[in-house]
């Protein structure tokens, strides 16, 4: 079911249009072509690790790397 329809309830068989309508997709192109599509969900976001981490310490989450190998042995 599309965004559109799914928030209209409706399927006209025309197509979506997209006025109205806030849609977000991530694209994997790869020389020019579209190889992979992804619709991201109302509650989805699409962010690099760095981001996330920085996200989540500025709403107060404590966030530590995992131990390197070095670091298991001191243990």
């Amino acid at each position: 079911m599309s965004s559109c329809q799914h928030r209209t309830g409706k399927d006209t068989g025309k197509g979506c249009s997209l006025h109205g309508c806030r849609i977000q997709v991530l694209l994997t192109i790869e020389d020019g072509e579209v190889v992979h599509q992804q619709l991201l969900r109302p509650d989805e976001m699409a962010m690099s690790l760095l981001c996330f981490t920085e996200l989540a310490r500025r709403t107060g989450w404590l966030v530590i790397p995992p131990a390197s190998p070095d670091q298991e042995s001191i243990r």
